[in-house]
């Protein structure tokens, strides 16, 4: 599931994803991971559950300058640690401090990952820098996420600075339709069928079918109402 669209639902789906987070998150050492897959298919969703009842640190990045981030990523940072007048003068200094001050097997976030290297691509060489230099002496479990799918695929490449880097890199793909049929348990098998047909497996639009309706009323609303987000 994903996102705003179905935060409140019960989490559907995923289940060798967690069970390999949950396996990463097990072991003492530490760990950089990449989740990616297409927009809305479930990657923040996944994550989110993943870190319940957890030590964690989420950090959304946008499509704004490094700085701006920056300073967004400190009042989340400040948040977690207590620590008041947490600021950072670079992508660099932010991971520094996570890195040393962040106990073993806290988990660290970064969502949507690829809008800081659209903003500033050094931004590679800087990671590649600080996972090399404590990878071996600390034990959180760093995690980076992104909709860019080419991207991701090519800053992970042979040619790129975090080659070699990762230990784990989950691609999300589409729900197939016995995954999909369990957001709408209430539909006949022929308007699961026809859900599936509409929304495909992608969870952001299976999440929004609301199977006490009838399907065509859920078309309107999804589709046809121009008060819908989809329309």
């Amino acid at each position: 599931m994903e996102d705003s669209a179905s935060d409140e639902r019960q989490f559907i789906g995923r289940v060798n994803e967690l069970s390999r987070l949950e396996e990463i998150f097990a072991v003492k050492k530490f760990e950089f991971g990449v989740i990616y897959g297409r927009r809305r298919v479930g990657k923040s969703t996944l994550l989110k559950e993943f870190i319940k009842g957890k030590p964690a640190i989420f950090l959304v990045a946008n499509e704004k300058k490094i700085e701006i981030n920056l300073d967004s990523f400190a009042r989340e940072i400040s948040n977690y640690t207590g620590q008041t007048h947490v600021k950072f003068s670079s992508f660099t200094d932010m991971m520094e401090y996570l890195f040393t001050c962040l106990k073993s097997k806290t988990i660290l976030i970064i969502d949507e990952f690829t809008y800081l290297i659209k903003s500033d691509k050094t931004i590679l060489s800087e990671l590649q820098n600080v996972i090399d230099k404590y990878k071996n002496s600390s034990g959180i479990k760093f995690i980076i996420s992104g909709s860019h799918v080419g991207m991701v695929e090519d800053m992970l490449s042979m040619q790129k600075p975090l080659y070699a880097r990762k230990t784990f890199a989950i691609k999300l793909g589409e729900f197939d339709y016995y995954e999909a049929a369990m957001f709408y348990p209430g539909f006949s098998c022929e308007d699961k069928v026809r859900a599936y047909a509409v929304c495909g497996g992608i969870p952001y639009y299976l999440a929004l079918m609301d199977d006490t309706r009838t399907f065509r009323e859920n078309i309107i609303s999804m589709f046809i109402s121009n008060s819908s987000g989809l329309y």
